[in-house]
């Protein structure tokens, strides 16, 4: 996955804490998404364009 993953909406740039991105991470692999995908979807709704996630 890119640095930037991208999507339709808003451009904003989102920094989450590692613990955050950890549990994300785990729920949009359970769900068989992109980490992107999971927090566009589910938690914003498809407002945020691009996440900026660790590497």
């Amino acid at each position: 996955m890119s640095k930037w993953d991208k999507a339709e909406g808003k451009v904003i740039s989102v920094r989450i804490p590692e613990y955050v991105y950890a549990f994300i991470k785990g729920r949009a692999d359970d769900l068989g998404v992109t980490v992107g995908e999971y927090v566009r979807n589910t938690l914003t709704k498809g407002v945020i364009k691009y996440v900026n996630v660790p590497e």
